[in-house]
């Protein structure tokens, strides 16, 4: 019975099977085959399918690798007529369900697929943990700081084909101090990548339909009266933002 090796902190899952395959001498093409019923398949390394094989392998809830070890959330609170889709196609086996879904060829445009590791990262983990691994919160599609660092973070490509070949993240001396804009973004989308669903109030459109009329009626207000009164005019259009 093959044992995925126990998660390190923010540790991609994809990491995971990378770390399992380089320790357990099993063939890649035999692990494809054990969780996707074929030995050509292709992972994707943040929106990563087959969680309920993954979720034996590994002793955990589905809903625990799905939430905890993907980029799946972010995906799902951003595109939610999509989500029980993106949901369902992670747990299945269908590697394309969840990756159409989500629509990640618009995210990603004409860029090549990549990881990226932040280098301070990369010798701070194997100082604390004994080896490198992908972090799930370098991989949030725009974000290009180390949430925890101020650095610019280092992209590696993929290969085409067997995509756990590229291994954990190596060694970096070149650290290059990212600007503060993209740090502070960085820790924001690390808060909401972690954040549990309840801490995001349910939005009533009812409200929102009824802002918008309200504003309609000042635009029109604010359109036919006399320039003169404009400065008045624009101080009530800003009471409603």
């Amino acid at each position: 019975m093959y044992c995925l090796p126990n998660a390190l902190p923010d540790e991609l899952l994809f990491s995971r099977i990378i770390r399992f395959l380089s320790v357990s001498g099993l063939s890649t093409s035999k692990f494809l085959l054990t969780v996707y019923d074929s030995p050509k398949a292709s992972i994707h390394p943040y929106l990563t399918a087959g969680l309920s094989h993954l979720a034996e392998l590994s002793d955990e809830e589905v809903d625990n690798l799905l939430y905890q070890q993907t980029l799946a959330p972010v995906f799902m609170r951003c595109l939610p007529l999509h989500s029980n889709e993106i949901y369902l196609g992670l747990i299945s086996s269908n590697n394309y369900t969840a990756t159409r879904a989500s629509q990640l060829s618009c995210v990603r445009e004409r860029e090549p697929l990549s990881l990226k590791c932040c280098p301070q990262c990369v010798k701070s983990d194997i100082g604390n943990h004994g080896v490198a691994y992908w972090h799930r919160s370098h991989q949030i599609p725009g974000i290009e700081a180390c949430s925890k660092h101020p650095i610019w973070l280092v992209h590696v490509a993929l290969p085409d084909r067997i995509r756990t070949n590229i291994g954990l993240p190596e060694i970096n001396d070149l650290c290059r101090k990212s600007s503060q804009s993209s740090f502070e973004l960085a820790r924001y989308a690390n808060k909401f990548l972690s954040a549990k669903e309840e801490s995001y109030p349910k939005i009533s459109l009812d409200f929102y339909r009824e802002r918008l009329r309200e504003l309609d009626s000042v635009v029109i207000r604010y359109l036919t009266k006399e320039q003169d009164s404009g400065s008045e005019q624009r101080q009530e259009m800003m009471h409603y933002f």
